[in-house]
């Protein structure tokens, strides 16, 4: 489901959290069908580094980050949201650059099934 689309309701709120290295951002938005989106909140607290790091104290931290950063956007929005989008930066995803390239003999339809299955497959060769 696309993230503006709207189905039957004429408003929605969405939460937007930024996951990084070194902070944790976050945003309440409202989207009207009839207007632009309007931001309610945004907050943005650093993951707190120990001097001595390791990922299990990392992995710690930055969970803590995102509580704070949850929970003090919940006081600003005034229902909860109905959707949560999340966006991660490094370390926490793996960036890798493919190619795919397709032929067949026979003609096909390009869909959203044939471009799920072919992520799917690249997925499991990764």
């Amino acid at each position: 489901m696309p993230l503006f689309d709207f189905g039957k309701k004429k408003e929605e709120i969405i939460a937007v959290f930024d996951i990084g290295s070194d902070s944790v951002g976050g945003m309440i938005i409202k989207i009207n069908s009839e207007s632009d989106p309007e931001i309610i909140a945004s907050v943005r607290n650093p993951v707190n580094f120990l001097f001595d790091i390791n990922f299990p104290a990392f992995w710690r931290c930055a969970r803590n980050a995102v509580k704070k950063t949850a929970s003090q956007l919940l006081k600003f929005s005034p229902v909860p949201p109905d959707r949560v989008l999340c966006v991660f930066s490094s370390p926490w995803f793996i960036s890798q650059t493919r190619i795919i390239s397709v032929r067949k003999n026979e003609p096909f339809e390009i869909s959203k099934d044939f471009f799920e299955k072919l992520l799917d497959e690249e997925i499991e060769i990764f």
